[in-house]
């Protein structure tokens, strides 16, 4: 099994050469993910599956923790932010059809009992709300 690690709108992958691309906590330093998206189409074969994890600007880890929360900090390098609306139209316009979408995680700036129970509420409520502060995608090019 081989893999590439590349920056994929700059290289001169084979078009359908690919039957999965991996992207985890990266999407959100790209300047233009749409041009990323549509790369990783061209590059897939019919029928091969994208994963893509990053960061929810819709969450609740974001309503908790505000300017605290360290993935806002442009230090992180984060050019992008997502929500479970935008992050996906990006593989749709791409041509890709979503198979999955799902959230996790809730954190607090603060550790106290309270917290803690909120953040078992939240996480479990993230995965209906789409309020988790990550989101995964997992789209297919069509056959």
């Amino acid at each position: 099994m081989n893999s590439i690690e590349a920056i994929i709108e700059e290289t001169e992958l084979e078009e359908n050469s690919f039957n999965v691309v991996y992207s985890n906590a990266v999407y959100e330093h790209f300047p233009t993910p749409s041009t990323v998206t549509a790369a990783i189409a061209r590059v897939l074969l019919p029928g091969g599956v994208v994963f893509t994890k990053t960061v929810n600007w819709d969450s609740y880890t974001r309503d908790n923790m505000g300017a605290a929360w360290k993935l806002l900090n442009p230090g992180h390098g984060h050019c992008s932010l997502f929500t479970s609306v935008t992050l996906p139209r990006f593989h749709t316009n791409a041509g890709l059809e979503i198979v999955a979408l799902e959230f996790s995680g809730v954190r607090f700036s603060e550790q106290s009992l309270l917290n803690t129970i909120l953040k078992g509420v939240l996480s479990f409520m993230s995965r209906k709300t789409l309020r988790g502060d990550r989101i995964i995608v997992i789209a297919r090019k069509p056959e």
